[in-house]
């Protein structure tokens, strides 16, 4: 039998596990840890994207979520860096980023890099940086953005790569990818098409590993529901280059 709420929250290490009835209606944010106080907290919201209202909930506590303010949201994963959640944002005529300071638990926005095609940007981790990988508009190249400035959001180009453009398109059967950063070294993961085909591609453009998605979505063997606002897992396989699909 299914059970009713729709929240867990799991211990892989320790193989526990245990439902949060108060998390329902909220659209989950992001499970973070608040350093004072040793607990974990989970942000979350309600309403839409443009016009959310932030609640912080404490795990394992009796108490209702407690309100924090209004701030737009995002669909995106967040990365935390510096004490601080990040979140690619992108609604309607506001772009940049959404930052959580996971210690006072306050929300800001910080503007985006100098890219025109912002909507394909990827937040990422680099070398102790807050950095964002953006494919271009005519999916030639991949440019990666750092923040060398908290305080006066100066953004720097690190790298201009180039995507390996006829290869991805004979292999995907599309002309349209998008790709990100995900090295201090530059390489590259690209999604090509509907198809989902993955691959790995280094800092030159050389492309070095090709996977495929089998299309089997997991699914839990408890008969435990899972939100997809927590997990969202796909199953590649290799496929070898040169090989017919």
């Amino acid at each position: 039998m299914a059970s009713k709420n729709p929240f867990y929250i799991c211990n892989p290490a320790m193989r526990q596990w245990a439902a949060i009835p108060k998390l329902r209606g909220y659209n989950v944010a992001a499970l973070y840890h608040h350093s004072s106080s040793g607990e974990y907290r989970i942000l979350c919201w309600k309403g839409c994207l443009s016009d959310a209202h932030y609640y912080v909930l404490t795990v394992g506590s009796s108490l209702e979520p407690r309100y924090i303010g209004r701030f737009v949201a995002s669909d995106r994963p967040p990365i935390l860096l510096h004490n601080c959640l990040h979140w690619h944002l992108n609604v309607g005529p506001i772009r940049g980023l959404l930052v959580f300071d996971t210690i006072v638990e306050s929300l800001k926005c910080i503007r985006p890099p100098a890219t025109h095609n912002w909507c394909y940007a990827a937040v990422l981790e680099m070398d102790g940086l807050l950095g964002v990988s953006c494919t271009r508009h005519d999916y030639t190249m991949v440019d990666l953005w750092v923040l060398q400035d908290y305080k006066t959001e100066m953004w720097s180009m690190k790298y201009q790569l180039e995507l390996p453009v006829a290869e991805l398109t004979s292999i995907g059967k599309s002309d349209k990818f998008t790709a990100s950063i995900v090295s201090d070294y530059g390489d590259m993961l690209v999604v090509v098409g509907g198809d989902m085909h993955l691959f790995y591609c280094d800092s030159k453009g050389k492309l070095l590993q090709h996977f495929r998605w089998d299309h089997v979505f997991p699914r839990p063997t408890d008969g435990t529901l899972w939100n997809n606002n927590f997990t969202t897992v796909h199953h590649f396989v290799s496929v070898e280059l040169g090989s017919s699909l």
